[in-house]
Parts: structure tokens; C-alpha cells; sequence
């Protein structure tokens, strides 16, 4: 329950192994997302929100391919290369030395930001660390690979506390 006279301030950044849709979910070859669902399901429950079961599907990973869209024919291949990872900058990126230039606008709007610096590339998200050792490279379309999950349950249970099945 949320106590009206207090502000909401509650907020936890978790990172996950994963291109957007491999976290979030929406791909129907993979059920990797199942990863980010038990975390979110624990968060809420050791919150106090009363919460039936997870149904047996989502109670454990069993097809956890990757997958990189950059290789896809569609949407995303069309806008990012596949030249390595793409640059991340945020004006107000905290761990920046640098000021911002907006290197691409749309409606008047900044939608990409670029540093003066060109080696902070990156460097925004430092809580989030490279997981890329736990994947197994078998590319085949915009499916990079699969998880090593006996490494990833552990690497979860070590840094985020949760244990998946």
C-alpha cells in the first residue's frame, strides 16, 4: 500500500542478459524473459503485493536463446549495423565529464545524443556488467545464440538474489 503523504521513491535498475525483447519478452522462440518475470514477481511479492502462484511455464527457463536484432531484416537491422554495439549517450549521464551535442534531431526534438568525448561511449550504465561470456555464438538469423544457464542461475543467484529454474 502506497502512503499517500509520502513521495513514491522506490525505484531499482536490474540488468538483464539480452536484446530488449529477450528481457521484456515477445519472442515466441524463447522464454528467456521468464529471468526478468521472476525477478519482477519476487520484487513485488517481498514488497507486500499479494500475489497468486506463477504458472509452471514461467517458473522455469528451458529454450533460452538470445537473440540480436542488428541481423534482422526488419525494423531494427534496418537502423543499426552490425558493426559492434551501438554508442549509448545520455545528456544528463551522471558519470559524464563531458557536456552533450545533439547529433540527431526529429520534430524538434533531440533523439540522439553524442559526447564531446568520444571515449565515454558507454560508460552510463557501469551497474550492468558484460555477460556476453555465458552465451553460446550459434548464429542463424536474428538469433544469436543460447544462454548458458548453469552459469547464469549462478552469476543470478550471486549478484541479484534470485534463484531460477
Amino acid at each position: 500500500m502506497c502512503d499517500i503523504g509520502r513521495p513514491f521513491s522506490s525505484r531499482v535498475d536490474q540488468g538483464f542478459i539480452g536484446a530488449h525483447s529477450d528481457v521484456g519478452g515477445g519472442y515466441a522462440d524463447s522464454d528467456l524473459s521468464d529471468v526478468a518475470f521472476q525477478w519482477m514477481y519476487q520484487q513485488a511479492v517481498n514488497a507486500g503485493v499479494n500475489l497468486g502462484a506463477l504458472s509452471a511455464e514461467h517458473q522455469a527457463v528451458s529454450n533460452p536463446i538470445i537473440h540480436d536484432e542488428r541481423r534482422a531484416d526488419g525494423f531494427m537491422g534496418a537502423i543499426h549495423s552490425n558493426d559492434g554495439d551501438r554508442s549509448i549517450y545520455y545528456p544528463n549521464d551522471p558519470f559524464s565529464s563531458s557536456a552533450r551535442q545533439c547529433e540527431r534531431r526529429e520534430r524538434g526534438r533531440c533523439v540522439q545524443w553524442e559526447p564531446i568525448n568520444p571515449a565515454e561511449r558507454q560508460k552510463t550504465a557501469p551497474q550492468f556488467p558484460d555477460l556476453s561470456d555465458m552465451i553460446n555464438e550459434n548464429y542463424q538469423g536474428n538469433q544469436r545464440g543460447t544462454v548458458d544457464m548453469a552459469q547464469y542461475r549462478q552469476w543470478l543467484q550471486s549478484n541479484v538474489g534470485i534463484t531460477v529454474n
